[in-house]
């Protein structure tokens, strides 16, 4: 989800306590308001360039992240342990979080699948919904035979070990606040980059055979997407997508190398985040964005399938 799109949605839900009455989407028209006035507009002149654009997203990210990072290792209760530096002597006391715990408390054993899911739901609402993975919790370990519900939890904690070995830098079993930072946002480091690609081959290669056809990739994000999929020219976009920017060796499918250019990209993504918006809203082409361009568009700006069209084509701001 895109993290605009998470900021506004996560105040819509305090706000409709607050005011039960008002519609979520006009409580999100209203937060998105005030967001221009007060975040995007910094020069207060009127307009949003993308420079603006850019600079709103990445802070809304950053604060974001930070957040939710804050949250989840408070709920974890982390505790004092020795670690050594890099050189091997000298150690301190730090907080710390074994994944043992971590996973014992995200995954327990034996609950039930209507357990699972009040779980999830309270845990997406508490965490804002910005974590990506880690709080799809409990799964149904031990269960004969295993249902959907059970295979795709157990395929979470899989890959959520890969992310936790791959954060812990000294393979102690331990993280340190930044390290547990990397397993609930690992789009924030390069270091966790291969993993990020794994992940997507993983969910989106049926055949197992390492590479994403075409085929593969329209199933995957037919399955991800909104209404949008039934548009004939939606499909027409994607596929255009695929042979002309991700299939670099026009080989009819996505290598790994391919791959991670496309979820790894190496252009800054706030920036082509603000000229995607900017080309969506900017009807009279002045590279300027009045508020009521804004909220004209407001959908683009909060709406989850916003992030899954962006995240489905890989625009760069230099193909508009």
């Amino acid at each position: 989800m895109h993290v605009a799109a998470v900021t506004l949605l996560a105040c819509c839900l305090l706000a409709v306590a607050e005011d039960p009455v008002k519609r979520p989407e006009d409580l999100l028209k209203d937060k998105l308001s005030q967001i221009v006035d007060e975040e995007m507009d910094t020069d207060k002149d009127g307009s949003v360039t993308v420079g603006e654009l850019q600079a709103w997203l990445q802070a809304a990210q950053v604060s974001a992240v930070e957040e939710n990072v804050d949250r989840q290792w408070r709920y974890y209760e982390p505790e004092l342990h020795d670690v050594l530096s890099w050189e091997g002597y000298n150690p301190e006391k730090k907080e710390v979080l074994h994944w043992d715990k971590y996973k014992n408390l995200t995954f327990p054993d034996s609950v039930h699948v209507v357990q699972t899911m009040i779980i999830m739901l309270i845990q997406l609402i508490m965490f804002s919904l910005s974590c990506p993975l880690t709080y799809l919790c409990c799964t149904v370990l031990n269960q004969e035979p295993p249902t959907e519900e059970s295979t795709s939890l157990r395929d979470i904690l899989v890959k959520t070990e890969r992310r936790w070995k791959t954060a812990d830098s000294n393979e102690d079993g331990y993280l340190e606040k930044e390290e547990f930072k990397l397993v609930l946002h690992p789009e924030e480091s390069d270091k966790m980059s291969d993993v990020l690609v794994l992940e997507t081959i993983e969910d989106m290669d049926s055949d197992k055979n390492g590479e994403v056809s075409l085929d593969e990739y329209m199933a995957h994000l037919s399955k991800v997407a909104g209404p949008e999929r039934d548009d004939p020219a939606w499909a027409q976009a994607q596929q255009s997508n695929f042979a002309s920017y991700l299939d670099k060796n026009k080989d009819g499918s996505l290598s790994r190398e391919e791959m991670k250019e496309w979820v790894v990209p190496p252009y800054d993504r706030y920036e082509a985040d603000a000229w995607r918006l900017m080309s969506v809203a900017d009807k009279d082409n002045d590279a300027k964005l009045s508020k009521q361009d804004i909220m004209d568009h407001h959908e683009y700006f909060v709406s989850p399938s916003w992030a899954r069209e962006e995240q489905s084509e890989g625009i760069k701001h230099d193909e508009f």
